[in-house]
């Protein structure tokens, strides 16, 4: 079958986080017995052909690609407009992502237009948090003007519980599908022996002290609450100078506040953003990773972590919250003392690599997830 992704961003724009590395994923999982085609803008892409709107780029075996380029950056495509119909026409699915970006209305009109099968991916933008934490208004008046008179022609995807229920706080009566997010197992390496110095080497950390790593990946953004966690933090190495904390990850706003709230602190590290193999060093060989969002759908990178056989510590607001029954992490409520209670109750757990393991296979393996979504959307 014929799958039309269209989406305002797509991989190799990793700066946008999990859902792009997610789709990206799917993507190449679903190729094997189904042709993709992506529609997408420039946005965040390093090297992109202004000039050539209309010609796909074969970027792995079945999937093709439209990069269109944006004549006002994130906020118009006359290219994509132009030919979303002509694109959309003979594809058997249109599967959108996001809800508050241009190319999904102008995709969810076309594609009523040509009578299509739509599904749409909001990605966490229907929710409470997502809502009401910039322009309110507008995006409610955004979902119930152009999404709520075609309920009767939309499924949703949720990529867990936590949004299937966002979802439905906002349209009760529509189709709600709960289709993970998922990993490749094989991309990702267990270490049973830490080697602590290939993280210290690669991020020129001199602090020969260090004896325990607990790393978070993510955007520097307000929901990710770093606040919070660097606060905690310095609070459990006044009794543990050996820890260290490794922030990686874009920025969105929030470094320069991060960088004064750290100071000279010289446990905690803000180091960027990795690249994909760097990243999995970092994950494999540190001891915990941590995750104190104000709000996740879905949290890729909660869950790469656990592909890496290593134990996570994540909030309340996170989905996985059965890491604990699973013995492969704790849970924390998002408060300066909770996550500094969690923090010293790291020292006296010892989780296996293959609790960690076990936990991914059973439900977030990217065979497991891609043949859910065919019976779920293709059938």
């Amino acid at each position: 079958m014929k799958i039309a992704l269209v989406s305002p961003h797509f991989y190799p724009s990793t700066k946008f986080g999990g859902p792009v590395i997610s789709l990206w994923g799917l993507c190449k999982e679903l190729s094997s017995k189904h042709e993709i085609f992506v529609y997408t803008t420039s946005s965040g892409q390093k090297e992109v052909n202004f000039y050539d709107n209309f010609s796909y780029k074969e970027i792995h075996k079945n999937i093709k690609c439209k990069y269109y380029s944006e004549l006002i950056n994130k906020y118009f495509s006359f290219y994509l407009v132009k030919n979303i119909i002509k694109d959309l026409s003979d594809k058997d699915l249109i599967f959108i992502q996001y809800v508050f970006s241009y190319t999904s209305l102008i995709a969810l009109l076309a594609s009523i237009i040509l009578n299509k099968k739509i599904v749409i991916s909001p990605r966490g933008s229907i929710s409470s948090y997502g809502i009401n934490s910039k322009r309110e208004y507008l995006k409610l008046f955004w979902l119930y003007f152009f999404y709520y008179p075609f309920l009767n022609k939309i499924t949703w995807h949720a990529t867990s519980v936590v949004e299937r229920d966002d979802i439905s706080n906002y349209f009760s009566n529509s189709k709600i599908e709960i289709i993970y997010d998922g990993v490749n197992l094989k991309d990702f390496g267990c270490e049973k022996n830490k080697n602590l110095n290939m993280i210290l080497d690669l991020l020129s950390i001199k602090n020969q002290k260090i004896n325990k790593v607990f790393c978070s990946l993510g955007r520097l953004e307000k929901v990710k609450r770093y606040d919070l966690l660097i606060q905690a933090f310095e609070r459990f190495i006044e009794k543990d100078k050996t820890s260290c904390l490794i922030i990686a990850g874009y920025d969105f706003g929030q470094k320069k506040i991060l960088l004064d709230q750290i100071k000279s602190f010289n446990n905690i590290f803000l180091v960027g953003h990795l690249e994909e193999e760097e990243k999995k060093i970092l994950l494999r060989n540190s001891n915990f990773f941590i995750l104190t969002s104000d709000y996740e759908s879905f949290s890729i990178s909660t869950i790469e972590s656990l592909a890496s056989g290593v134990p996570v510590i994540i909030s309340k607001n996170i989905p996985w919250q059965d890491v604990e029954e699973n013995e492969c992490g704790l849970v924390a409520k998002n408060d300066i003392s909770s996550i500094v209670s969690v923090l010293e109750r790291s020292k006296f757990v010892n989780f296996k690599p293959e609790s960690c393991l076990n936990y991914v296979k059973s439900r977030f393996d990217w065979k497991i997830i891609a043949n859910n979504f065919c019976k779920t959307f293709l059938s």
